[in-house]
């Protein structure tokens, strides 16, 4: 599970990066998510499960060969 800062480059990552832009959102999310420990715990299994679909070495090495 990640709660990052707002960036788009991992929201194009990851179906479900969770973000946040001010300190009072973090504290907000923080507080939501170690109180909600099935959400998650989803939200980490997607993210493994893209990561395993989307983001591993092959892929990446495709990608660039691709490129020349």
């Amino acid at each position: 599970f990640i709660l990052g800062e707002d960036k788009a480059d991992m929201k194009k990552c990851f179906d479900e990066f969770v973000v946040w832009e001010t300190l009072d959102e973090l504290k907000s999310k923080t507080k939501f998510f170690l109180e909600n420990e099935p959400e998650r715990t989803r939200i980490a299994k997607s993210m493994h499960d893209q990561v395993m679909n989307r983001h591993t070495a092959e892929i990446r090495m495709k990608e660039m060969i691709s490129l020349c």
